[in-house]
């Protein structure tokens, strides 16, 4: 029933590799990674898999290091088990970044990855432009508002039509665009070539706390 609805709806899904369970053996096996694809792709002809997501929100410092290793090499097994399939134009493998992975994102021009983690992102990223697919990110306004006591509330959700902050030639009318355009940013300082984003995750509590409601909510 759920299928038959997606198929209705002519939704694109997304397909996810577990970080813990599946990344080491792909990232070890060219042959776990062509077994994979079909298993977990093809075998559903009718279901148009947009991206396939190698882990979420893993950084080497958030106690998960041991799997940052493996990320470069599952990334492209899987890439040629869609190769050899003819989907690399169909279906586009990428990872899932949070914010974290930033040294600095204020202003937004001033956007910088963390260097401590460049062994580790690097590759990736050089991967991703290489084979023309997105970065994934997860971008959440409310978590950045709640933990600065410099953000404005009616700056943090979509909900003021003014300029609050000014960088540069750019203005920002919200905090969602200044931190995705803070991202864009930290990625073209790392000068392997073009990479877009697509934003994954966007959420808005409704209650707990101030901002925390249903019209804020409604603008993510």
């Amino acid at each position: 029933m759920i299928l038959t609805t997606v198929l209705a709806l002519g939704l694109l899904l997304m397909s996810s590799l577990d970080t813990t369970g599946s990344l080491p053996g792909i990232a070890q096996s060219n042959d776990t990674a062509t077994s994979w694809v079909p298993n977990n792709i093809t075998n559903c002809p009718i279901v148009n898999f947009k991206y396939i997501a190698v882990g979420n929100e893993i950084r080497p410092n958030n106690g998960a290091s041991q799997y940052a290793q493996y990320f470069g090499p599952a990334m492209w097994n899987i890439q040629n088990a869609l190769n050899q399939h003819s989907l690399a134009n169909q279906t586009k493998v990428s990872t899932a970044w949070e914010m974290g992975m930033l040294s600095n994102s204020y202003p937004p021009s001033a956007g910088l990855l963390d260097m401590q983690f460049s062994s580790y992102y690097t590759p990736i990223i050089q991967f991703l432009q290489q084979n023309n697919s997105p970065l994934l990110l997860n971008c959440f306004p409310y978590f950045a508002y709640a933990s600065s006591d410099q953000i404005l509330l009616s700056y943090a959700p979509f909900t003021t039509i003014e300029v609050v902050v000014h960088d540069g030639p750019y203005g920002y009318q919200n905090l969602f665009d200044a931190m995705v355009d803070s991202f864009y940013l930290a990625l073209e300082k790392v000068r392997v070539g073009s990479v877009n984003i697509v934003v994954l995750e966007n959420e808005w509590p409704v209650k707990d706390d101030e901002g925390t409601n249903n019209h804020n909510a409604m603008t993510q």
